[in-house]
């Protein structure tokens, strides 16, 4: 079967960056052809730091400094920490239409599992568009929804033409994570 949970923590950092980076105004998050670039404040005392998006030790240890050390903001508090539930959902491109269209695309956060669903069914839609067909093995449409229902935390293989190509396939992945701010 497709669904699977990843065991590693691919990515949760980058979840982590952006929910500090839509709580503070002086920062801006980007992320484009695998890296993540930060801008911080404006005009000449401007300053950016780009990471690979992937890196979840490089971007642990900028989180830091942005909660506690060079780039704190001054006069906010970061001792009381809050909790909040986020869905991370992007897609990732393996491995020749990575070349095509970059390993990661379409980074969104959401607060909430409808939102969630709701990006996840139109990534979906265009698949038929796209010629991409969804991993057999999931068990047609009702068995789709109830996954989607259900879980999460879901991953759904996508193989351009044909079930199996390995060569021209992405998942659409939706991570439920728990991230302290």
């Amino acid at each position: 079967m497709v669904f699977k949970q990843r065991k590693d923590n691919d990515m949760k950092q980058l979840g982590n960056l952006a929910i500090i980076c839509a709580k503070r105004d002086d920062l801006c998050l980007s992320i484009y052809n695998g890296k993540v670039t930060v801008h911080m404040g404006c005009g000449p005392d401007k300053k950016q730091v780009t990471m690979d998006c992937c890196d979840d030790n490089a971007i642990s240890k900028f989180i830091y400094e942005l909660n506690h050390g060079e780039y704190r903001r001054e006069g906010t508090s970061t001792d009381a920490a809050v909790v909040q539930t986020v869905y991370v959902c992007y897609e990732v491109n393996c491995p020749d239409l990575a070349r095509e269209a970059n390993a990661i695309n379409d980074l969104t956060l959401f607060f909430t599992k409808e939102s969630r669903d709701a990006w996840i069914i139109a990534h979906l839609e265009q698949v038929d568009k796209d010629n991409f067909i969804i991993d057999e093995e999931i068990g047609g449409p009702e068995k789709l929804a109830e996954m989607i229902a259900q879980n999460d935390s879901i991953d759904i293989t996508l193989f351009r033409g044909e079930q199996e190509n390995w060569n021209e396939h992405y998942d659409i992945i939706a991570k439920k994570m728990d991230i302290q701010i």
